[in-house]
């Protein structure tokens, strides 16, 4: 089952082509806006978290019967709301977790970061990790933003409808 980060909901109602334009156009820059976002925030293990992130394509929702547009930032990794939420401790039921290895009669093996030595165990209590809200400071950001990406997107709609009403 694959992670669907936040999105920000239903920008611009759909009322004629134009609006249509516009408002697909400016869900579009938003959700690139928020996929770049999650990227920059997200923590570097392997590094295959950050390049797993895609944006959402554009799609229409319906909010409170009125119709509109949603784009936003997903991943397909498995471990990836463990990473946004937190686990163990921080996670949902907010206790240590027991690794025990695949082998029964195996031993876990793995390197201390901090001293590079090989560590050895039967079995270990996790603390889990805390939440890195990578995609929850993306979404706030596009969340200020947006005023900002609308306009622009606005002015460029508004110079190519002069042109073509001058066009007349």
């Amino acid at each position: 089952m694959g992670y669907k980060g936040d999105s920000l909901g239903t920008w611009v109602t759909v009322t004629k082509k134009p609006t249509h334009d516009v408002a697909v156009d400016i869900t579009d820059d938003v959700g690139e806006r928020m996929t770049g976002l999650a990227r920059r925030n997200a923590p570097v293990d392997s590094g295959d978290l950050r390049e797993s992130l895609d944006k959402i394509p554009v799609h229409r929702v319906r909010i409170g019967g009125f119709p509109g547009f949603a784009s936003g930032v997903h991943t397909f990794l498995d471990y990836a709301p463990s990473v946004e939420h937190g686990s163990g401790l921080w996670g949902p039921r907010h206790a240590k977790y027991l690794i025990k290895p695949r082998d029964p009669n195996g031993v876990l093996s793995w390197l201390d970061k901090a001293t590079g030595e090989r560590r050895f165990a039967k079995y270990i209590w996790h603390p889990g990790q805390p939440p890195q809200k990578y995609v929850a400071r993306a979404v706030a950001q596009c969340e200020a933003e947006f005023p900002a990406i609308g306009r622009k997107r606005l002015a460029s709609y508004k110079r190519i409808v002069e042109a073509e009403w001058r066009a007349l």
